[in-house]
């Protein structure tokens, strides 16, 4: 029988969190059992921490194609090499117009993504961006079932928007209306003027000065609300310095990522605390 710790917090959410953290797992991969909701009293009178019993639904252990606890990442197939001798091609598309067809590829066994349903997702990308009152341009890049697509024109702060929160959520829309379009599971991965590129740049400096600091002062320190793309990114800037441990916390696709030294009590309240007051 799996071995079953008790947590508390202010409420049950926070209790997982605490557990999640401890295990180094995701919520997912934990058995929970709630022993008190927790009450918030009167005025703060009274009241009593939300108690939960925790275990794993499995064997605690790194898994085999999951190394770095990125397995909530949706786009994880970016983590595979990318195959030799892949056929790319771009295209430019005007505003207000529907995109040029992509250009053909050479046959082959890998399976590529049809010209109808590239031009289909770009035109009704255009449509969107042009009915929020941002026209751009579009150029795609196709690489077998990977599509990708980037705006361009006098709008892209605004498509970008605060911390790429438009963006993000044009790709999940874009990435929906592809699902339903093609029977193929397409990997849809929208920017704006290069702006992931610069963002993941700045995100992995921000996380190798933290892992300094950790190193140096031993507090865990965080990195809060980062996309999946970006957690991704952060894990495999780290994951060759033996002197740091990353790992995603959190609910929600914005999640936060943990970084601690190893064999370091990361996953109690104290630790949280002091890398709450660190947060930037």
């Amino acid at each position: 029988m799996p071995e079953m710790k008790e947590y508390s917090g202010k409420d049950v959410n926070g209790a997982i969190e605490s557990a999640c953290a401890d295990f180094g797992v995701l919520q997912m991969q934990l058995k929970v059992e709630v022993l008190d909701t927790g009450s918030a009293g009167i005025f703060g009178i009274g009241r009593k921490d939300a108690r939960i019993r925790v275990g794993m639904k499995a064997a605690l252990g790194e898994i085999a194609d999951d190394p770095f606890g990125m397995a909530d990442i949706f786009d994880e197939g970016l983590l595979k090499p990318e195959k030799s001798g892949a056929e790319k091609s771009t295209t430019a598309v005007p505003a207000f117009s529907s995109p040029s067809p992509a250009a053909p590829v050479s046959q082959g066994t890998e399976a590529q993504a049809s010209e109808e349903i590239v031009e289909s997702i770009c035109s009704e990308l255009v449509k969107i961006v042009q009915l929020m009152g941002f026209p751009s341009t579009t150029e795609v890049q196709v690489e077998g079932l990977t599509v990708n697509v980037e705006l361009h024109g006098d709008f892209e702060e605004e498509l970008i928007g605060e911390e790429g929160r438009v963006v993000d959520s044009l790709q999940y829309l874009i990435r929906k209306i592809a699902s339903r379009k093609s029977r193929e599971r397409l990997r849809i991965n929208l920017d704006v003027g290069n702006y992931r590129c610069r963002r993941i740049k700045e995100l992995c400096v921000k996380a190798v000065t933290l892992a300094a600091a950790v190193k140096d002062g031993g507090s865990s320190r965080i990195m809060p609300g980062l996309s999946p793309t970006e957690r991704r990114e952060v894990h495999l800037a780290l994951r060759h310095d033996s002197g740091v441990r990353s790992r995603s916390v959190g609910e929600g696709m914005f999640k936060k990522v943990l970084i601690y030294k190893p064999g370091s009590s990361n996953g109690g309240r104290k630790s949280r605390r002091s890398s709450r007051r660190r947060e930037e």
